[in-house]
């Protein structure tokens, strides 16, 4: 969990993840986090002091903001008060969805189909086949379709 963590701080040349628990299941792990020499910081109703903190007091240092409820969606996501710095930064995913959107850099978009369809697309046979429109640009859900019906039908090549 860590070495994700790291990696993903790494990838995208930040100091700062985003983690939402929705069900609490990963407060255990905080521990571990801090032992490795970030810190952790609790996001509740705290915004104003978690932006002014980051901007002043920790912005050399490398952050875990663990929120202990659901990520925002939709009209709730736009009235996030944090939403400047999740757009900047990294966001900590485990579930194999996420973990599909993040590998391949497909925006959260494409996660319903991606979630309808996970469960074969996480077969590394299948993603190799689909290897040529497993990018963002081109992922879309027809052409998604199009590849697993080419799949099943055992063609050749998939685009």
């Amino acid at each position: 969990m860590i070495e994700k963590i790291k990696d993903l701080l790494k990838q995208h040349n930040r100091n700062i993840i985003f983690y939402f628990d929705e069900d609490g299941s990963f407060a255990e792990e905080l521990e571990a986090i801090t032992l490795e020499g970030m810190k952790v910081v609790e996001v509740k109703d705290n915004y104003f002091q978690v932006k002014y903190n980051i901007e002043f007091e920790w912005s050399k240092e490398q952050l875990f903001l663990y929120h202990p409820f659901e990520k925002p969606q939709g009209s709730a996501l736009k009235k996030y008060p944090l939403l400047g710095l999740l757009k900047a930064n990294p966001e900590l995913r485990l579930d194999a969805t996420s973990e599909f959107l993040s590998e391949y850099q497909l925006t959260d978009n494409h996660a319903t189909i991606v979630k309808r369809y996970i469960e074969v697309l996480k077969t590394k046979t299948v993603q190799k086949k689909l290897a040529k429109i497993l990018e963002p640009g081109i992922f879309t859900d027809d052409n998604l379709k199009l590849g697993l019906i080419s799949i099943t039908l055992d063609f050749h090549s998939v685009a």
